[in-house]
């Protein structure tokens, strides 16, 4: 999945951040491309990929959600599965936690 930023066209050290407008990239919204699409720039933005950009909240919670339909289906045909590093109690509480995000 693609990930972007905002960058500020004249001086390209600034980001977006809905929050606080024009700002150090740290504090910058990340944005995908469905909001890309639909959301209009701020005065001064370009849209900018984020190369090597960290899953979003999205992406995360799929990936603990067919972790945990892997287990489930492993243990309903009776064996337990070997390669998942967490417990279920583990990717329950990692699930809660996402959704609380």
């Amino acid at each position: 999945m693609t990930i972007y930023r905002i960058q500020n066209i004249i001086d390209t050290s600034l980001f977006w951040s809905n929050e606080n407008g024009w700002g150090d990239q740290d504090v910058a919204n990340l944005f995908s491309h469905v909001e890309k699409a639909e959301l209009p720039l701020p005065s001064g933005g370009m849209w900018r990929e984020i190369e090597n950009a960290p899953p979003s909240r999205e992406t995360r919670l799929a990936d603990l959600l067919r972790e945990a339909r892997t287990m489930i289906d492993d243990l309903n045909k009776g064996y337990p599965s070997k390669e998942l590093h967490r417990t279920p109690e583990d990717l329950i509480a990692a699930i809660d936690e996402r959704l609380g995000e």
